[in-house]
């Protein structure tokens, strides 16, 4: 069965943004779909984070995609770079990612390592990247960088904010032409 796992971000939470309405969409294409809590939500710790995931998504195969929103972009690609030889993933798609730390000092230990970019492509058959031009936490370096290391299929929404709830996101359906 095809399995979708949904990541929210730094103080984010299973029933925020546009997750529910995601969720809803992909069950009607015939996923399961995995909305998990983050531990610490609001002082976010990588190892907890990875851990998580790797109890919500065990044994992953080329049936699984993931959906990350903003810091959980990174906790998902971190994810992928450790996978082993034989795994691969379906495909990741990355909202308001980033993968370097933005200076924030709560988040910073999700970057105490270079994400290894190799790694992730070759665990995974494809990446999407959906952004915004007017993100206020993710600039446009950011982004660039993003795209320059993953060398993604790329989306730019206009004036799209955080891709969030208080940017008036609580649907996206510019993401559903990539499930």
């Amino acid at each position: 069965m095809k399995t979708a796992v949904i990541i929210h971000g730094w103080g984010g939470y299973p029933e925020g943004n546009w997750f529910p309405w995601l969720k809803a969409h992909l069950e009607q294409r015939g996923y399961a779909v995995l909305v998990p809590a983050m531990p610490n939500t609001d002082a976010p710790d990588s190892e907890e984070w990875l851990q998580k995931l790797q109890e919500v998504l065990p044994k992953p195969d080329q049936d699984v995609l993931i959906i990350g929103h903003s810091l959980g972009c990174i906790t998902a690609l971190r994810y992928a770079a450790m996978l082993q030889a034989e795994q691969k993933l379906h495909k990741i798609i990355l909202v308001s990612g980033f993968i370097r730390t933005l200076g924030n000092p709560l988040t910073n230990g999700f970057f105490t390592e270079e994400l290894d970019c190799d790694a992730v492509s070759q665990h995974v058959s494809e990446i999407i990247v959906i952004s915004s031009d007017n993100d206020p936490y993710i600039s446009g370096e950011e982004t660039n960088f993003l795209i320059d290391s993953l060398h993604p299929t790329f989306l730019m929404l206009h004036e799209a904010g955080h891709i969030n709830a208080a940017s008036g996101h609580t649907e996206l359906p510019e993401i559903l032409p990539f499930i």
